[in-house]
Order: C-alpha cells, then structure tokens, then sequence
C-alpha cells in the first residue's frame, strides 16, 4: 500500500520531494552514504563529488579561518556514522567554523555555480521533517594555499527566501553555463501537470530566471493497474479511500455515523503526502445544503505514511468534516 505513495511523489516529478528514510545522494552530488543516482536526458550535471571533497571542504574553511585540523581527523569523524561518533564530532567541528549540516541530508556539489570560470564548493541540505524544503547552505570558493572562502549568493527569485524546493540534479551545465534548478508549484498540493522546473543562472552579482517547463509525466506503470487504498472502520459504518495510480483518480466513500457521501477524487502527491481532491460528487451522494466543495480546489482528506512510511493514516482536516470523532493523529488505514 505505501509503494505508491513514496514512489509515486518521486516518480512522478523527478525531484527531491521524497521523505521518510534520508535521500540517496543526489546527481553530481554526493550524500555522506550513497553513490550518485542516475540523471534524466537532457540534464547535464557536474562531475560528482566524493568523500575527499568533504575532507577537502572542511578542512579549506579551516585553513581560511587558522583552525588546525587534520585531514585525518575529518576523515574519521565524516566516516563514522556510529553513536559514538558525537564526541569526535563535538571536538572536530567545535573549533572548526564549518558549517553544521544533518550529513545524511546534505548534498556536496562542485561546479562554476558563479560562472566566473572557477570552480566553487556548493554545500545543500534537505530539512527532513515540515516541508522538507532545501537550504543553499553556503558557496565556498578555494584561495591560494588550499583555504576556502564562503562568498554571498546574490538573491534568487522574487522575494528574499527564494525558491525553496530544489530539482535533482540541483545543478546542470547548459549552454548558458551552471545553472540552478528548482521546483515551483502551484501551493500545499500539486497535480503533476502544474508543477514545473525554474533554471536561474548567477551572473556577476545577480540571479537572473532563464525559463520555466513542464515536467514530464511519469510513464503509466506496465500491465494492470495498480491501487492505493485506505479503509478505516467506525463505530457505526466505515470510510473507504482508493485510487488508482495510473489515473490518480478514485473515490472516497463513507457510511453510518460519518454521513452517506460518494465522492470524486483526485490524488495530488506531496512530500509523502496524498490530498485527495475533490473533483465532485458521485451516484447516491447525500450533501449537507451547507457544503460547499469547489472542483479541483477543495481537499476532501489527506492520506499521510507514518512511523517512518511504516503505516498509512487518512487525516479529516481538510475542506470536509463530517460528523465523525477524528483522533489527531488520524485514521490509521487498514
């Protein structure tokens, strides 16, 4: 039941909006445990990075700011990913300026990423909880006799934040040299058609947007189709979500104490997240004259995977609210 739910938010953008267990590294980039992951056509990453790239990072800022440390003692504290490890960390990074990261969720890339014809060390982070937004943690540009200096990143986008959602790769070579892509999308869901790829490029002191384009669909999955479900029984009656993950489409139905509705749904993937959008009523629906459900806008319920992307639960916080005692911690789906 989770496959869908965890594979289809990744398959069906290409991008790093995956959740749950820390992300493989990314292309032309490397994560502090996985190899780089394979490119899509036209995309033209970086060579990738590896663990000396990180000895090399850490101990360049180092060296810029007079630290000593050895390259050793990065190597063992970058390598050992044990309990015991947090002591040598504290020591290593204690009188090291470097900055933090979650190195699990860090992404290290080498490019010209300022296109002044000089190669910069680009240092990215996925937060792992809440939006799961990605952080441009710092540019860090090597000096004579092996120092690293963190030089600004000029404002990227239409407001201070930024786009905050990073493609993968995060940085592709193009004919108009390094650029930077990031996911945009319409709001706190998305179907697959609204989202599209921003290519900014950093020229000099400012950031300028190239173009923006639609994503690919994701291919149907071969043979017969494959569903995600969720039933949750009630005291008096049940609710009953399910889709198929092709079409995205489905229903979601309740009986007893939570009201005989029969709706049409659309599920919209996010940051393992469906919302199951409303689309409009189905055969024997009994609508409340008060309710008011806009197409495409309103969202009926939420399947969100749990513990870890252990367990399944559907949350009623949404645009429909029937009659029902949710828990707050919803549903668990059976």
């Amino acid at each position: 039941m989770l496959r869908g739910l965890l594979a289809s938010t990744c398959a069906l953008v290409g991008l790093s909006a995956c959740v749950s267990p820390p992300p493989a590294a990314r292309v032309a980039g490397s994560t502090m445990s996985s190899p780089p992951s394979h490119t899509a056509a036209g995309i033209h990453p970086p060579p990738p990075t590896g663990p000396e790239d990180w000895v090399r990072l850490y101990s360049g800022i180092a060296r810029a700011h007079g630290v000593a440390v050895t390259d050793e003692e990065l190597r063992r504290a970058l390598a050992d990913t044990s309990d015991e490890s947090g002591e040598l960390e504290t020591r290593v990074w204690g009188r090291s300026p470097a900055p933090y990261v979650d190195r699990p969720y860090a992404t290290l890339y080498r490019a010209d990423i300022s296109n002044d014809g000089a190669d910069e060390y680009v240092l990215v982070t996925r937060n792992p909880v809440g939006e799961h937004n990605d952080v441009l943690v710092g540019v860090f540009r090597p000096q004579p006799g092996g120092g690293l200096v963190e030089i600004p990143v000029p404002v990227i986008g239409p407001s201070d934040r930024g786009p905050t959602f990073q493609a993968t790769p995060f940085l592709s070579v193009d004919a108009e040299g390094v650029t930077m892509r990031f996911r945009e999308d319409a709001g706190h869901f998305w179907f697959p058609e609204e989202v599209t790829v921003a290519r900014y490029l950093w020229k000099g002191t400012t950031v300028r947007l190239l173009d923006r384009a639609p994503i690919p669909p994701a291919p149907a999955p071969p043979g017969r189709s494959e569903k995600e479900s969720c039933t949750v029984k009630l005291p008096s009656g049940e609710l009953a979500a399910t889709f198929d993950l092709s079409t995205m489409t489905g229903t979601l139905s309740t009986d007893g104490s939570a009201g005989t509705r029969r709706f049409q749904i659309r599920a919209a993937p996010y940051n393992g997240t469906y919302s199951l959008v409303f689309v409009g009523y189905g055969a024997g629906d009994r609508k409340p004259a008060t309710e008011s459900m806009t197409p495409k806008s309103s969202v009926v319920a939420r399947l969100v995977a749990w513990g870890g992307g252990d367990e399944l639960r559907l949350f009623l916080d949404s645009d429909y609210h029937p009659a029902v005692q949710a828990p707050d911690d919803g549903f668990v789906c059976q």
